[in-house]
């Protein structure tokens, strides 16, 4: 409890610092950001569960130092976003701040739903891993987690199978046990670029190769799931033995006590991004960019690595070597990995969609 105390203490002392450079100003600064005093109140759309309870606790912390009230506006990113989408088309957007991740930030970017911050109210910007940086100022990373593959150990001893290793295992007709995590989803979306990647010889967005390996499996396949909560339940309750999660999510289930094993395949891995973007037209602008500053700060990225077992952006983050974030893999030891690194912008995302209903789902 200490610990937390001093930590909520050491951001107070920095936003006081951020308040202080961006001065006063009686019309509350430009709608597009930059100085002038936050607005009274604001909404932040984010998840739901533990995650969500993070980010919560984080946020109170914030009105609490700023005065600012925040309205939390709780759902899947994908529904978030449709608000955003909706606020959009109708002129009256109620979202000031989305996070965001990878499956729908590229829609939003070239939609031009999401605008640049100012580095005078986000300088936490200045912390963070390169990775989590964006060239053209829209959106930062808050959030960054690896996928692999999640496994029932005791499934597979029943069945005389060993542990898997690879993405091939997913196509592999001895596992006749496997739960595809359907492209709708983030998990599932990033398991097909690793798993395109490897089907095919080296093309991330090489689906069709995929598609011929799963529709081979015919039965073996025991389940098709979207949401990654879903995958964990379904394979730590035996209904499957083998799926595609994310660390994070996957090593917070194991803290829990679910009896799965997560790995990151011998090939390479694929990874979720999870964006903080201040949405075009936001009627909050200065608060908004105010809270994703606070949000990249140290005490809220320790909080998410420690207890969610994310990726940190932020570099002043402390390592750990017990409990749920000592198997995290940190910003700084991503250049050692094999990573996939598809761009979702230029995907074909939505053809990936059709083809996997189509051809496999409904088989």
């Amino acid at each position: 409890m200490q610990v937390k105390a001093s930590r909520t203490v050491c951001a107070m002392v920095a936003l006081g610092l951020v308040l202080s450079a961006c001065g006063g100003g009686d019309d509350g600064g430009e709608r597009s950001g930059g100085t002038g005093e936050p607005e009274a109140s604001m909404t932040f759309a984010g998840p739901g569960g533990e995650l969500g309870d993070v980010f919560k606790a984080s946020i109170a912390d914030f009105t609490a130092a700023t005065g600012v009230q925040v309205t939390y506006v709780e759902g899947r990113v994908g529904d978030n976003f449709a608000k955003v989408q909706a606020g959009n088309q109708s002129g009256n957007q109620e979202i000031d701040v989305l996070l965001s991740n990878d499956s729908v930030d590229p829609i939003g970017r070239g939609q031009g739903l999401f605008q640049p911050l100012d580095p005078q109210l986000v300088p936490n910007i200045e912390k963070l891993a390169e990775k989590a940086r964006r060239a053209d100022g829209v959106g930062v990373l808050v959030m960054f987690t690896l996928v692999g593959l999640i496994y029932n150990e005791a499934e597979l001893a029943a069945r005389n199978l060993p542990a898997p290793t690879s993405w091939t295992d997913l196509w592999n007709p001895m596992y006749d046990c496997v739960i595809i995590a359907d492209p709708s989803g983030g998990n599932g979306l990033k398991g097909f670029v690793a798993m395109n990647f490897v089907a095919s010889g080296g093309d991330l967005y090489d689906i069709d190769a995929t598609i011929e390996k799963l529709k081979a499996m015919g039965s073996h396949i025991v389940g098709i799931e979207g949401a990654s909560e879903q995958v964990i339940n379904d394979v730590s309750a035996g209904r499957g033995c083998l799926s595609v999660s994310n660390q994070g999510r996957a090593l917070a289930a194991i803290d829990g006590g679910a009896p799965v094993e997560f790995i990151l395949p011998e090939e390479g891995t694929s990874y979720i991004e999870n964006p903080l973007q201040l949405v075009t037209g936001a009627n909050s602008p200065v608060a908004g960019q105010l809270l994703i500053n606070w949000l990249l700060d140290t005490p809220t990225q320790q909080e998410l690595y420690e207890t969610q077992a994310f990726t940190p952006m932020n570099t002043d983050v402390e390592p750990v070597t017990t409990g749920i974030a000592a198997a995290v893999t940190t910003a700084d030891q991503l250049d050692t990995l094999n990573l996939m690194e598809a761009d979702m912008a230029t995907a074909p995302v939505d053809e990936w969609l059709r083809k996997f209903q189509s051809e496999v789902a409904q088989q």
